[in-house]
């Protein structure tokens, strides 16, 4: 979607609803580990506890409100409003044998008493337009994901490291994360659409964790040392996801149509564009990428990094879905991109410095 002046405007009002959030008041995390009478075997059970607090401290911007296309984001709450009383539980397990084989579970709740309204709300002067939300209610997905209790599993996979002949392996399996390349969060990068991203909790529950926002996918992984100096690393996906975005209707969304919760445009007449079906990949797996590290005496603890992946993108084009099919709007997610790219990890000096080109 091309971001108008006016979508920036919605985005700089998320920011400052951002910066309230960040302010308020941080939970706690508590871990222990299981007392398993065997020293060969390690059981360690995380749990962190947030809780938010946000408030809206300016008005309702015209601009935004008196267009139909953003008002019912920039109407859920008034100034002086609390937009955020959210409680998050993040809880991980992990048990391991002997250091080298083992499994992870972690999985995620919520809940946020300030969605506890599940009614659409429309600038005045619009109300007899159609929202974005037929019947003026958040759909089932709008309501799980921002007013809760809700939750899902995250991690889910078992791992195991061995030896064949002198070429020491590390097989992983299941639902888990891989990223590869040096840019966390470049769109661009060598890790482009590698995973998809949890765009509504890293706007709900801003204090997040990284391992938190980067949604697992079930693959299998492989890593092989093939010689003191040359590493290789292969991964093949069995499933896809979508990344996710704050929904239409929601105080953080940058516009009321986005994304699949709303299931229209709104607006008058013919402007009342309906959400299709997406256009997903085909084949919901077979993604995959291998890389491979270098790191020669000649440089000196740098590390050199060559990748190449195939995948499907994670993150949507919209475009306008016209006769044959239903006329709309949909998002569309293009398939088997291509990827290569190196990396470069290590230290000039006194500096460290890593960096990473990729060409797609």
């Amino acid at each position: 979607m091309h971001f108008n002046r006016m979508s920036v405007r919605a985005l700089r009002r998320s920011a400052l609803a951002l910066g309230i959030a960040v302010a308020g008041i941080s939970g706690g995390a508590s871990a222990f580990s299981v007392d398993t009478g065997n020293p060969d075997l390690e059981v360690k059970w995380d749990n962190t506890i947030r809780l938010n607090a946000g408030w809206r401290v300016e008005d309702i911007d015209d601009a935004l409100g008196d267009n139909f296309t953003y008002d019912e984001s920039d109407y859920r709450f008034e100034q002086g409003d609390m937009i955020a009383q959210r409680a998050d539980l993040y809880s991980e397990l992990d048990i391991v044998w002997r250091g080298d084989f083992g499994a992870r579970v972690s999985a995620a709740g919520w809940y946020d008493h300030a969605y506890r309204d599940d009614e659409v709300e429309q600038n005045p002067l619009l109300a007899d337009l159609p929202s974005s939300y037929r019947n003026k209610e958040y759909t089932g997905l709008t309501k799980d994901f921002y007013h809760g209790p809700y939750g899902e599993v995250l991690d889910a996979f078992v791992f195991a490291n061995h030896t064949v002949g002198s070429v020491p392996l590390s097989l992983k399996a299941g639902q888990f994360t891989t990223y590869w390349g040096m840019a966390l969060f470049y769109a661009g990068g060598i890790a482009q659409s590698q995973h998809p991203l949890d765009g509504r909790k890293g706007v709900a529950n801003p204090v997040s964790e990284v391992k938190e926002l980067f949604l697992p996918l079930s693959h299998i992984n492989l890593q092989a040392q093939l010689t003191p100096t040359i590493a290789a690393e292969v991964q093949y996906y069995l499933d896809w996801a979508n990344t996710r975005a704050a929904e239409g209707g929601t105080y953080l969304a940058a516009a009321d149509l986005a994304l699949q919760g709303p299931q229209q445009l709104g607006g008058a007449g013919a402007a009342n564009l309906q959400r299709r079906a997406p256009l997903q990949p085909d084949d919901q797996h077979g993604n995959w990428g291998v890389n491979f590290k270098f790191n020669p005496d000649f440089l000196r603890g740098q590390t050199v990094g060559i990748y190449y992946r195939e995948f499907d993108e994670k993150i949507p084009w919209v475009f306008l879905a016209l006769p044959p099919a239903e006329f709309g709007y949909r998002a569309v997610y293009a398939e088997n991109t291509k990827m290569a790219g190196g990396s470069f990890d290590g230290s000039i000096g006194e500096w460290a410095v890593g960096g990473e080109l990729g060409y797609h």
